[in-house]
């Protein structure tokens, strides 16, 4: 019990400084989570949608016994699949890279996957990263199977 018959309902003003600061650090780490994991949807999205493109590229070139051609155009940021209007955007924070038949062509301006008719595929590399994250598709020549490798650093 105090002397000086003050009662000791309230917080010192260290009390409050203490509290806020903490809230603050907590705040601030709680958003750079948050921020990252919203990078890292959108790069699974991205991923995804262009997997899917892939997959109905190899598709459509089985059903019709044609070759179906993904390419991507580096100053749209787009994937297409021809023929067809079927195309996928690559966000600004993703970049990309590719490495497919078509860079090996004579003439070739942009790089692009090849599938056949029959099933397989000229094969390709199609490499993506954030400032944190980093994924891959890849298109095995002989079956035109896709697959994804993801890594988080």
């Amino acid at each position: 019990m105090l002397a000086t018959g003050r009662s000791n309902d309230g917080f010192t003003l260290l009390e409050v400084l203490v509290t806020m600061t903490l809230l603050a650090l907590v705040g601030a780490g709680t958003s750079v989570i948050v921020w990252s994991y919203g990078d890292r949807m959108e790069m699974e999205r991205t991923v995804s949608r262009i997997s899917a493109l892939l997959s109905a590229a190899r598709h459509d070139a089985k059903a019709s016994n044609t070759t179906a051609v993904v390419s991507f155009d580096a100053k749209d940021r787009t994937f297409s699949l021809e023929p067809g209007n079927r195309k996928v955007s690559v966000p600004e924070g993703i970049s990309v890279k590719v490495l497919g038949a078509r860079d090996h062509l004579q003439g070739a301006d942009q790089p692009a996957i090849l599938f056949l008719g029959g099933g397989s595929s000229a094969g390709g590399v199609i490499n993506f990263a954030t400032s944190a994250d980093r994924s891959q598709l890849r298109v095995d020549w002989l079956t035109g199977r896709i697959d994804e490798d993801a890594q988080t650093q």
